[in-house]
């Protein structure tokens, strides 16, 4: 159920009915609203992983006064109750029992870090022009997209006026290489001339401007509520 602690070592936060858990209390809890769950055996049909996702959140319950006077903090809370959680399961005289603490107990949060595999890795969707790899974004602030971080509010004004240079170099930097690849096309010789021939695959990538947006927007916010910036702890 909702804000039962998933059995992380050392972090089982006891659920609060008032809505009053913090944000990395939900962390270490389970989300809202329950979707698709799946069942992985560890020991044939007598224990096992339990993994569900938590698909939406209901502001009305997360928060002690819903919606009003929303901050930073809430975004946080709200992101903390979103994703998947994992528990391990066990049964016990007839009737299933949740393992806490356990080493297999996890949550993942919308602030999360993701490394991509699979057909999305290196897809052009998720690069840019300044990101190849698709983690420029911490790395303009100077910061390790590592599994745990921080950003104060005294950094954070610092933090956007570089994701602003940043944005507006790469913006600069594009226009003048398609202007480049056009002037290039205008004077080929022929259309089976292979040098001539324009690729606009590495421009035409998802622009900095677009994934750093809601960053931005969270720096903004959590530096007028003085707040901090977290993820993975």
């Amino acid at each position: 159920a909702w804000g039962e602690p998933v059995g992380l070592s050392g972090e089982m936060p006891a659920f609060k009915e008032d809505g009053s858990n913090t944000a990395a209390e939900q962390a270490a809890q389970m989300g809202m609203h329950h979707d698709g769950i799946h069942f992985f055996p560890t020991d044939g049909s007598k224990a096992g992983l339990l993994v569900m996702n938590h698909e939406y959140v209901d502001d009305g319950l997360l928060h002690t006064d819903g919606t009003a006077n929303w901050s930073a903090q809430k975004v946080q809370k709200a992101q903390a109750a979103h994703g998947v959680a994992v528990i391990e399961i066990e049964q016990k005289g007839g009737k299933w029992e949740m393992v806490r603490p356990s080493p297999f107990a996890r949550r993942f949060t919308a602030s999360t870090p993701m490394a991509l595999s699979g057909p999305a890795a290196g897809h052009a969707l998720v690069k840019t022009a300044a990101d190849p790899n698709g983690r420029r974004v911490l790395q303009i602030i100077d910061k390790d997209p590592s599994s745990t971080g921080i950003i104060l509010p005294a950094q954070m004004p610092t933090a956007l006026a570089a994701l602003e240079n940043a944005i507006a170099s790469e913006e600069a930097a594009v226009a003048e290489a398609k202007a480049a690849a056009a002037l290039k096309a205008k004077n080929a010789l022929s259309e089976d001339d292979e040098s001539s021939k324009t690729t606009y695959s590495n421009l035409d990538v998802v622009p900095l401007r677009q994934r750093a947006l809601p960053f931005m927007e969270l720096l903004k916010s959590s530096h007028k509520a003085n707040v901090e910036i977290v993820w993975g702890v």
